[in-house]
This record gives C-alpha cells, structure tokens and sequence, in this order.
C-alpha cells in the first residue's frame, strides 16, 4: 500500500498512525528509518496520495536526527502527535526508534510545534525538550554505567472518567541490542491536564505493565531469559475494554524474530 518512492523517504517507511476523518483516511508515517515523518491521504485506505514534503523533520538537539513511531490522536480542537526521537545504539538489531519521546501539535495535522512541559515551542530562542525521557531501571537507565536507557514507539488514546479527560501513553522501555541481549518491556505514563507533564506507572507496582520472563534456568548461564515486549498499540473497544497488540521478540529463535502478542485489560489496561 505505502512504499518508499520519495527521495528524502530513503528506502523505509513504516511504523504508520492512521485516523478516518470526513470520510478519507488520514497517515503520519515514518520514513528514511527516522530521518523524518511523512503524511498521505486515502479515500479506501488502500490507494494513498503522498505529500511531496515530509511533515516533520529532527530539528531539535535532544532528536539528534531522529523522528519516528508517530502516534496522532484530535483532541480538544487539535491534532497531537507523540513521536520518538534521539539515537540508539549501532548494533546490528538496534531499533532506529530513538530514545526519548516528544510531543507536537497541529491545528490542520500538516503544519505541526513542537512542545514541551516547559511551555517552549519550537521556532523560538529555546530548544523544546522532550515530555518523557528513560528514568528507571527497567526502562535501561543506569547511571552507574553511563546507560541512559530508552523510552520509545508510544501509543495513545484519551480515557474519560467521570470528571476529567485522561490521556494513557502506553510505550516500550529497556535497551536495545541484539537479540539475546536486549530486554525490552512496555510501561504506561498518565496526565489529566493539556500540559504533557505525564507521570509513569511506579514501577514494581505498575510499570512494567508487559514483562514476560520463561523460566529456563540454565545454571551457569542464566536463571531465566527475557522476552522482549515492545511497539504497542492500544485501543478501546468498549467503555470498560481495552485491547494492546504489541511486537515479542522470542530470545530462543535463532533470527530473533518478532511475532505479535494480544493483552487484554479493563478500565483501563494497568496490569
């Protein structure tokens, strides 16, 4: 349906976000594996007409030439867009998705300002950071090694309670790497007001909220070995329901081939 035919595209496009608006089908895309992000209208969602010109480039210093994985959702008279951004590591399986990831806004979905919690935006004298960054353990970070860890790919719908709009960021957090050595997992962040300022699941309590370990114990080598959970995509299918597909790497494959792994929750997915 979407292929790379545009010169700043590279040779990739993918990690697509997709709305249904006046009857046409709306796309923000990743191209160039993160050198930018690409938008395209379909009235089938089969056949899509690209705009020439990417939508979105890294022109911030915390991207460091990344932008990738957009999430759209229209809230409150606006298009939000959650992207990741940053650079991983070079190793051969390394995920070109970034580190961090930061927010932008869009009143027409083409022309988008990035922003922060900080209230900068970008086309100003400041830079705009990104609204959440790897803190955690289980996220990667460990500042005694120097490892910074990872927090990327999100995936986000507003949850509506009673007496508030709440939005639910669910994302991949770890380290990247090859196969064996990666260990990916995938956490939820939550704010109630329009500032982006999300706060993330304690972990232990709640973060990870996808973390599945198959007890091998080879004694000697290792007690367990980890699956790698990552690239969520949540939805809601009734008020109670939520649905999380995401990618799972299986550590005993010997390409380390993704498959794709159903979660089911309510109200909303927390555990």
């Amino acid at each position: 349906m979407l292929w790379p035919t545009l010169d700043w595209e590279g040779d990739f496009v993918g990690a697509p976000t997709v709305l249904h608006e006046d009857g046409k089908f709306r796309m923000w895309y990743e191209a160039g594996a993160g050198a930018a992000i690409g938008y395209a209208e379909s009235g089938d969602g089969l056949t899509w007409t690209k705009n020439d010109e990417p939508m979105m480039l890294p022109d911030q210093d915390w991207e460091e030439g990344v932008v990738a994985a957009p999430a759209v959702i229209r809230h409150g008279g606006l298009y939000r867009m959650y992207y990741s951004g940053g650079r991983n590591d070079d190793t051969t399986m390394s995920a070109p998705w970034g580190y961090a990831i930061g927010y932008a806004d869009s009143e027409d979905g083409r022309t988008w300002t990035k922003r922060d919690v900080a209230g900068r935006a970008s086309g100003g004298d400041e830079a705009v950071e990104p609204i959440l960054r790897p803190s955690d353990a289980w996220e990667g970070t460990d500042e005694e090694k120097g490892e910074r860890g990872a927090v990327t790919s999100p995936s986000v719908l507003i949850y509506k309670p009673a007496d508030r709009d709440l939005t639910l960021m669910y994302y991949t957090g770890g380290s990247w790497g090859d196969p064996v050595e990666r260990q990916t997992s995938i956490g939820v962040a939550a704010v109630n007001d329009d500032y982006n300022d999300f706060h993330k699941g304690p972990p232990g309590e709640i973060n990870p909220i996808v973390n599945q370990k198959f007890d091998l114990r080879l004694y000697g080598i290792s007690q367990y070995l980890a699956y790698s959970e990552s690239g969520p995509s949540v939805v809601r299918v009734r008020w109670n329901q939520f649905l999380m597909i995401y990618a799972q790497t299986d550590p005993l494959s010997e390409t380390g081939t993704d498959g794709r792994g159903l979660a089911i929750a309510s109200c909303p997915p927390r555990n």
